[in-house]
């Protein structure tokens, strides 16, 4: 994530600015999870030692996001 303090000219950069700016960033951020959810999740094969392997499908979630 990008440091919006470093961003443009700050006396110009109003608030609304910032928070689409914020917005851009965690929607890239957050891209490459939805689109691995969205073609059905990833999948992987779980080592259990003795007890077998086993082969599954992560499904990544975010479940909120606090803050915005």
């Amino acid at each position: 994530m990008e440091d919006q303090k470093l961003f443009r000219d700050q006396k110009n950069y109003v608030r609304n600015d910032k928070l689409q700016d914020y917005h851009d960033m965690m929607s890239q951020i957050f891209k490459e999870m939805k689109d691995m959810r969205n073609s059905g999740g990833l999948k992987l094969t779980l080592e259990f030692g003795e007890h077998g392997r086993h082969d599954v499908i992560a499904i990544p979630v975010v479940q909120f996001i606090i803050g915005d």
